[in-house]
């Protein structure tokens, strides 16, 4: 889950002429950012690396049906991600989840949802609930033509390291809602496809030991349509075009700090993709521009390039290269938002059928605007996996999180260990 703000990413593979790079499709409009990159706490490990259990589920009907729980204990050693006093914990993670998918011939309907309970042996405080909820289908005119639908509710917290959360009694809590539509489509070598978005973001007053913590301001609609042309020009290679324009409307304005935060922007990009023996890559460049409606606030404008790599280097070696960069909002003071450079390199292992070893190494510069302040982040771990049986999976991680900040007192270092075991009923 994004626990975090909104950035508009046009890093989409499509099919390029092989299996190898279907496998690689995406969504047009995505929702990555700094958060979701960056992030150190559980809620990773038991959703995107428990991925790894496989079953058919259960068999309703016309669908398959697949619920799962998952539990997670971890050491934090530094839970609020402060520079110096340190508090360390032990935390408890259970999550029960479900999905449904359709088991049809044509046309594709999914539904997952999940709760998650996140409890502190010491620090009570950090105990947070979580939820979540998403629908998506696809109607299929042809088997060239499809018209894509999807709906989302997500209640989340923000990371304690989040430049933009206070220091509150309580994690930061907020609500998400989304609703995407689309259509994608193609015919000979000509590919394209269109998406429409739009976002409700919600966040929760928090209680200080002084105050209560207004986060009225921070509350804001998103509006996204996104565009991408691709010409397959043989069959390994293929050039694109993406285009994208937002609107970013902040319901209380001014905020508290008397700053206008809403913008326009834009991204526009030219890309090449292309698959070679057991390898797939893309690389492009475009321009990023966000327009605010503060006088106070110049325009953004800044040069976009970025490239992915997937390379299955061995038999049962694969590597990810990844690099993108993106303008993210921020609610600082005297900033409208930062430039943010995110750098990932992923090795994974597969030691046997059952196991497998994972290396990650995030490397991330956030740069703001108008105040003097700039945000590097390193973060690297390694994650051990190993499916005990058909649909029981056990896995040990290791990670340490690491931001250098040039304003005093942002800095932080973080080590944590986790143990994971998630069944499929």
């Amino acid at each position: 889950m994004n626990n975090g703000l909104c950035s508009l990413s046009l890093l989409v593979l499509l099919i390029v002429g092989t299996q190898v790079a279907a496998q690689e499709t995406a969504p047009l409009i995505t929702k990555d950012s700094e958060s979701t990159l960056i992030k150190r706490k559980s809620i990773v490990i038991v959703r995107k690396r428990s991925e790894k259990v496989e079953t058919k589920g259960l068999k309703l009907g016309n669908f398959d049906f697949l619920p799962a729980v998952a539990l997670t204990e971890y050491y934090d050693d530094n839970v609020f991600a402060t520079d110096g006093d340190e508090k360390n914990d032990l935390i408890t993670v259970v999550t029960p989840t479900f999905e449904l998918k359709s088991d049809w011939q044509q046309h594709e309907f999914n539904l997952d949802a999940g709760v998650e309970a996140v409890r502190h042996v010491d620090l009570a405080a950090e105990n947070t609930d979580n939820a979540w909820l998403n629908l998506n289908g696809q109607y299929d005119f042809s088997k060239r033509s499809h018209l894509l639908a999807g709906v989302s509710y997500m209640r989340d917290h923000e990371d304690r390291g989040s430049a933009d959360s206070e220091a509150g009694e309580n994690p930061t809590e907020f609500d998400d809602r989304s609703v995407d539509i689309g259509y994608s489509g193609s015919k000979g070598n000509h590919f394209f496809k269109f998406n429409l978005n739009t976002r409700r973001l919600d966040f929760h007053d928090v209680d200080s030991p002084s105050r209560t913590i207004d986060y009225d301001d921070r509350d804001r609609d998103e509006d996204v349509a996104g565009l991408r042309y691709l010409f397959r020009y043989a069959p390994k290679i293929a050039f694109y075009f993406d285009a994208v324009a937002d609107r970013r409307d902040y319901r209380q304005t001014p905020d508290n700090e008397g700053n206008d935060r809403s913008s326009e922007g834009s991204r526009y990009a030219v890309g090449i993709e292309g698959v070679g023996t057991n390898k797939v890559g893309r690389v492009f460049v475009g321009r990023l521009n966000r327009d605010y409606q503060s006088p106070d606030f110049d325009k953004a404008e800044e040069s976009d390039f970025g490239l992915q790599l997937r390379w299955k280097i061995y038999p049962t070696t694969n590597l990810l290269l990844r690099s993108r960069r993106s303008i993210e909002e921020t609610t600082l003071d005297s900033s409208p938002g930062y430039l943010l450079q995110n750098n990932l390199l992923r090795l994974s292992i597969a030691l046997s059928k059952e196991r497998s070893l994972t290396f990650d190494l995030i490397a991330a510069e956030a740069d703001y605007a108008a105040i003097e302040r700039q945000d590097d982040y390193l973060n690297y771990g390694v994650a051990y996996s190993q499916q005990l049986l058909p649909n029981l999976e056990f896995g040990i991680d290791a990670h340490r999180a690491e931001r250098d900040s040039s304003t005093t007192g942002e800095d932080y270092r973080i080590n944590q260990v986790f143990f994971r075991v998630k069944a499929v009923l």
